[in-house]
């Protein structure tokens, strides 16, 4: 849950910094530091979910009006990285 995530970053991380979740799943808790203004970085094993978490991070606009922060995916995924799209590929040591 958001407010779980919430409480966790703000309590944390100070403004500014950065957070880092190995399980990334879907995302919520790259979205929920992107809102908080936290720079942030997702690990997630699982392909499809990195693709829903780059799209849900795509799609849903920033609370607060704050910028999209770092998701990574595996070689061959797209990566969400200040809001532009960006191609990993094997040579350039995808996350795995």
């Amino acid at each position: 849950p958001r407010e779980l995530v919430e409480r966790c970053i703000r309590a944390g991380c100070p403004r500014g910094g950065v957070v880092l979740d190995p399980f990334a799943g879907i995302g919520t808790t790259l979205q929920v530091a992107r809102d908080l203004g936290r720079a942030a970085i997702g690990i997630e094993l699982s392909r499809k979910s990195c693709v829903m978490a780059a799209e849900r991070l795509r799609q849903e606009p920033p609370r607060g009006g704050k910028h999209p922060v770092a998701s990574s995916a595996p070689d061959g995924q797209v990566a969400v990285d200040g809001g532009h799209d960006r191609e990993f590929g094997e040579e350039e040591g995808g996350v795995r």
